[in-house]
């Protein structure tokens, strides 16, 4: 069963025969309602925690993200990946590319910084 999950939820992010994975250096990322440091996990910003997650999502009509999972992440247990993927299910991409093809159907990959500083502030930055 567990097999069947796997391979549902890998298929779900087969990008289009020929299609290479997009980068945001490819299209835009936008936020949804909130600022990206409003995700940072609890627990991580009162431990001091920083980390790097990257996630691979399927760019939906009008630029939503779908279907993402976690490919990635530097402090496992701190929550950075439940993180991930609420910020990336408020975000946005563009409909298109920097050259104007579409980006409907094609995968992105997304790759997130999370820093605390010593002050305790926060920073969430998408590369």
């Amino acid at each position: 069963m567990m097999f069947l999950l796997l391979a549902a939820q890998a298929a779900a992010v087969a990008p289009p025969a020929g299609e290479p994975v997009l980068t945001l250096s490819e299209v835009g990322l936008h936020r949804g309602r909130w600022p990206f440091t409003g995700y940072y996990p609890d627990r991580a910003m009162r431990g001091g925690v920083s980390s790097r997650t990257t996630a691979l999502c399927r760019a939906a009509a009008a630029g939503a993200l779908v279907d993402c999972r976690i490919e990635a992440v530097e402090a496992a247990d701190y929550g950075f990946d439940q993180a991930t993927l609420k910020l990336l299910a408020d975000a946005s991409t563009d409909v298109a590319t920097r050259g104007g093809a579409p980006t409907e159907g094609r995968r992105l990959r997304v790759s997130l910084s999370f820093k605390v500083s010593r002050n305790g502030s926060t920073r969430v930055t998408a590369r």
